[in-house]
């Protein structure tokens, strides 16, 4: 099938038919959505080799390569994982080795627009945000959700000072987001108060400067001896925290058309996430990321551009 995709991969003759998986009606539009992210992946795994750099699929991603041997059928994004160390030297090299349409979004490379303390890998000649997304005036591509991994001490008493320390920066976090907050009573007062501090203190940053602070804290325990790694987008409990023996070695596993590195622990990791993984979801919980608009064919900037706000 013919194609106006902004991709460099070559996608097997008939990847973009649609088709039922699961008792799921995947779309062409849906396959050339993957087709986009899959691309995206080739080229964040073709930077990562050349530089040595640690990571893995994961989360989501991790489940759909193992349940269904490529994506979830009702999913529509790809889900890595990379160390903070591994992280770093990525930003180090992305100007010079990611090309137009590739672009590593971070708060520092948006500039302090972007709110969220993961990174995300996206095509710029294609369209996956929201319209309040658009409106920050950053890169609305088609993303791969880059997680960062700290090392969590074995030190209890440090754990949790670094959870509250992780939770007082991602308070400031909010005020750059485009998303309104619905908090009930309780959450409107602790608003108000960290409105307050916010603009006594921090009125002046923006979210890179959060996103700098909180990452050369938690740079502070790598190379401790220390049994997991967690990542700081998701929630601090307990449950999120990776096992470091559960991917002391990765293990290459197919993921559509493609081989992907996975841990080597996968099962011990989606048993603790999942539960019973292998068995479907009801259908009313077979969704997507809804809220936002996904074009792979139309560029964020024309698609957004051509509207009325």
């Amino acid at each position: 099938m013919k194609h106006n995709l902004p991709i460099k991969i070559d996608l097997p003759e008939h990847f973009l038919d649609e088709e039922v998986r699961s008792g799921y009606t995947v779309t062409t539009k849906q396959k050339k959505i993957w087709a986009v992210e899959l691309d995206l992946l080739a080229e964040f795994m073709r930077v990562c080799d050349k530089y040595d750099l640690k990571w893995f699929v994961g989360y989501g991603s991790l489940l759909g390569i193992i349940r269904h041997k490529g994506f979830i059928p009702w999913d529509n994004d790809i889900d890595v994982a990379i160390t903070r160390n591994s992280f770093n030297k990525l930003c180090e090299v992305a100007s010079s080795e990611f090309q137009q349409p590739y672009f590593l979004q971070t708060p520092i490379s948006e500039e302090g627009r972007y709110f969220m303390t993961l990174g995300k890998f996206r095509n710029s000649l294609t369209t996956g945000c929201s319209e309040m997304e658009w409106l920050q005036g950053i890169n609305g591509g088609l993303f791969v959700d880059v997680f960062i991994l700290d090392e969590i001490p074995d030190d209890e008493k440090k754990v949790e000072k670094m959870f509250k320390k992780i939770n007082y920066y991602k308070h400031f976090n909010r005020f750059y987001s485009p998303y309104p907050r619905r908090d009930n009573l309780v959450g409107k007062v602790k608003n108000v108060v960290w409105t307050l501090l916010w603009k006594f203190k921090y009125h002046s940053c923006g979210g890179d400067v959060f996103f700098e602070k909180l990452g050369d804290y938690l740079s502070q325990y790598s190379g401790e001896s220390s049994r997991c790694w967690m990542a700081l987008e998701l929630n601090p409990s307990r449950s999120l925290h990776l096992d470091k023996s559960m991917w002391s070695e990765t293990i290459m596993a197919d993921m559509e058309f493609m081989r992907v590195p996975i841990p080597n622990g996968y099962d011990w990791i989606l048993t603790d996430h999942y539960g019973d993984y292998m068995k479907l979801p009801p259908l009313e919980m077979r969704v997507n990321h809804d809220y936002l608009v996904l074009e792979p064919e139309i560029s964020y900037v024309k698609y957004f551009g051509e509207k009325s706000f």
